[in-house]
């Protein structure tokens, strides 16, 4: 089947899905595509920093979680290195259940009529003036 979207967001985490919000709130059709969060096991935990949690709560997602003074993580390094947020001028930074946190985010698409394909994105092509983009399933948009 194929469907057109104005927008077609990849990847329904925190930042696909404000993308996402911000489309629809301009009155775009749109779509995310991503697996499903809600395969997500609860009881992981994750940080959000002020920022995301911000901008999150600024398109209508309320991050419910653990308040916290920073994060410590190895991105692209051997070493651990701490991210404060208690100096930041957005918050302080809220620690999370990722699959609640993730289903939550889910649910914020779908209640505001934005498509969730639950599929992962297997190629993408210009023709023309569109893109088509070929996702698991064999469903194309």
């Amino acid at each position: 089947m194929i469907r057109i979207y104005d927008v077609a967001v990849i990847g329904a985490g925190p930042s696909g899905v404000i993308g996402a919000l911000e489309a629809r709130r301009h009155g775009l059709d749109v779509c995310v595509v991503g697996p499903s969060a809600k395969r997500m096991p609860s009881g992981i935990a994750e940080s959000l920093m002020p920022d995301a949690v911000r901008d999150l709560e600024a398109s209508g997602v309320m991050v419910d979680g653990t308040i916290s003074a920073g994060v410590e993580a190895s991105w692209g390094s051997p070493s651990l290195m701490f991210q404060s947020a208690i100096s930041n001028p957005h918050g302080p930074a809220v620690h999370v259940d990722r699959g609640l946190f993730d289903a939550s985010l889910s649910d914020a698409v779908v209640d505001r009529g934005i498509a969730l394909l639950d599929s992962k994105l297997r190629s993408a092509r210009r023709e023309g003036d569109l893109w088509r983009l070929a996702v698991d399933g064999g469903s194309t948009t």
